[in-house]
C-alpha cells in the first residue's frame, strides 16, 4: 500500500513541476515548444517507469492468494446454502406433520431427518406423543404418501 502511496504522489509532483516548468516557458515563446515536449516525457517516464520495477513473483503470490480466497468464499456459499436449504426443508415438513397432526387432534412433536445429499429431502421421522392407534396409522399414511418418508424410517415414541 505504501509503494501505491508513494507512486501516487510521485506523479502528482512531477505534474506540478511539468505544469509549473510550462507555465514559465509560455512566457518565452521561442522554448514553449521544446519545453511541452520535454515535460510530457518526463511526466511518462514518471507514470510508467514504476511498472519496471513490478515483481512478477510478488503479482503471482498475489494472483494466488486472491484465487485461494476466492475458491474459500464460493465453498463458504456453498456450504451456507446447503445448511439453509436443509434447514428450511425440515422446518417445512415439520410444520406439515404438525398441520396434519393437529386436524387428527393429536399432541405431538416431530423430528425430520434430510438426507446429507442432494437432492435434499426428508428421509425419516421420529414422532413422540400419545395418539389414538386410528391417528396414528392415517398420520403415518400421510408422512408416507404425502412426503415419501417409508413407514419403516417413521420412529414412534
Amino acid at each position: 500500500m505504501e509503494d501505491i502511496r508513494q507512486y501516487i504522489l510521485s506523479v502528482v509532483c512531477a505534474g506540478i513541476a511539468c505544469s509549473a516548468a510550462i507555465k514559465f516557458a509560455n512566457y518565452s515563446k521561442t522554448s514553449a515548444s521544446v519545453i511541452k515536449m520535454l515535460t510530457g516525457i518526463f511526466l511518462a517516464i514518471t507514470v510508467i517507469a514504476p511498472l519496471g520495477r513490478i515483481q512478477i513473483d510478488k503479482l503471482t503470490d498475489w494472483y494466488t492468494d486472491i484465487d485461494t480466497n476466492a475458491n474459500s468464499a464460493v465453498y463458504d456459499g456453498e456450504q451456507f446454502a446447503i445448511q439453509s436449504t436443509v434447514a428450511i426443508i425440515k422446518q417445512e415438513t415439520q410444520a406439515y406433520i404438525l398441520d396434519k397432526a393437529s386436524l387428527l387432534e393429536m399432541d405431538i412433536s416431530v423430528d425430520v431427518s434430510v438426507s446429507e445429499t442432494s437432492p435434499f429431502v426428508p428421509v425419516s421421522v421420529a414422532i413422540v406423543g400419545d395418539s389414538s392407534p386410528y391417528a396414528k396409522k392415517t398420520l403415518e399414511s400421510i408422512i408416507a404418501n404425502d412426503l415419501g418418508i417409508p413407514k419403516e424410517k417413521q420412529v414412534w415414541r
